[in-house]
């Protein structure tokens, strides 16, 4: 089992031909969010979030139409971490994932 669906995040877009490897992972609250990033920041990993629903960027709002409420884009984007992603991360995965792993054990 890969490590996000070992602790309840949902990996979202897989970058290599390994279980254990995504770009970007969706936890299971806001709350969940933020300690993991500030956990993985204590270790030396950076991981962000900065996905802003379209609807709810300064142009969405001025020339953007909604149907409905977007909740769950909302949720969803309250719940988004980018993990690192650069050419030759390849050789930090280990350790990428091993602070991941600690970080969202607690």
């Amino acid at each position: 089992m890969s490590w996000p669906a070992t602790y309840g995040a949902r990996s979202c877009l897989p970058i290599a031909r390994t279980t254990r490897t995504c770009t970007t992972c969706c936890l299971p609250s806001l709350e969940a969010r933020t300690r993991f990033i500030e956990a993985l920041k204590e270790q030396g990993v950076q991981a962000v979030f900065h996905y802003i629903p379209l609807h709810s960027s300064p142009a969405g709002r001025t020339f953007g139409r909604t149907g409905s409420e977007m909740t769950v884009t909302d949720d969803i984007s309250e719940r988004l971490v980018r993990m690192p992603l650069w050419i030759g991360v390849e050789e930090h995965l280990p350790t990428i994932f091993a602070a991941a792993d600690k970080a969202l054990a607690g």
